[in-house]
């Protein structure tokens, strides 16, 4: 890429048509975002700190009626925090994700301490389950991070990896989430989250009000060689009304909604909502 491909680019882009996902499973992105953002225990940007995790944990078991002995399944896990934390209260866990980083933390972890937790290097548009589960987890606004049709073949797959009446408990970016509106920034430094180089990176924010989607596109551009990366993210937002029609057409029941993991009531204006459903009909 050169620098005129940046000025020449499609304005304004189109969510899902100009950019889609983060690349996590490129290796030394992985391997620099799990040091950089998913382990430090100072912020909760790309994984949450621990004391957060194992307050959250504690809740769902609670909602999800868990007991040990049990089994769960963490769609887009990371570097398995939160399957760890289930497994250290006797919950058996499978964690997925496409992160060859994460997901080498996540074994290394789990064999150290002696876990009941198995985790999959796979994309979860790829991934086909091949247990049954008491729970599945999709947190952290992971459900967002798909395009309509990806969400859908997902949610088909949960219904077929949870046992009858199991239950999905789906953190999910609520319509006050996004900005909605056109912005660019830029930033530099020596060393940070795209690479131990130093870099300026070029940020647009894009909102499409008709498809109900955002667009954040990166040029990355390393100050010492010159070479130039772009990098994107879609997010996709959904009415209250279209979240429990989803989960209603793939064969699961809400029956709670909360404002976030550990039981805040859920507002008009909440910008998260957790929603714990059962599933009543196999598909």
């Amino acid at each position: 890429m050169k620098l005129i491909d940046i000025v020449d680019r499609k304005h304004p882009g189109v969510p899902w048509v100009d950019g889609e996902r983060l690349p996590w499973n490129e290796p030394g992105l992985s391997e620099h975002i799990l040091l950089t953002e998913h382990l430090d225990q100072k912020h909760d940007r790309a994984s949450r700190r621990r004391t957060k995790i194992i307050a959250h944990v504690d809740w769902l078991i609670r909602k999800l009626r868990l007991k040990p002995g049990q089994r769960m399944l963490d769609l887009t896990c990371g570097p398995g925090l939160y399957c760890h934390e289930f497994s250290r209260r006797g919950i058996g866990t499978v964690g997925v994700d496409f992160s060859p980083a994460s997901i080498e933390y996540a074994r290394k972890t789990a064999k150290e301490e002696n876990l009941d937790a198995e985790f999959l290097l796979e994309d979860i548009r790829d991934w086909e389950p091949r247990k049954k589960f008491d729970a599945v987890i999709f947190v952290y606004g992971q459900l967002n991070a798909f395009k309509k049709e990806d969400l859908r073949q997902i949610m088909l797959k949960i219904n077929r990896a949870l046992k009858h009446r199991g239950g999905l408990a789906a953190e999910i970016c609520t319509e006050n989430y996004p900005k909605k509106t056109y912005e660019t920034i830029w930033y530099t430094d020596r060393k940070g989250l795209w690479g131990d180089f130093p870099q300026i990176c070029l940020e647009e924010d894009i909102w499409d009000e008709e498809l109900n989607a955002s667009l954040i596109r990166y040029y990355l551009i390393n100050s010492e060689t010159g070479e130039i990366k772009y990098y994107s993210q879609c997010h996709q937002f959904y009415s209250l009304k279209e979240l429990f029609r989803l989960h209603k057409k793939h064969g699961l029941r809400p029956a709670r909604i909360y404002g976030d993991l550990e039981g805040k009531a859920f507002r008009r204006d909440s910008r998260w909502l957790v929603m714990i459903s059962r599933k009543r009909k196999a598909l």
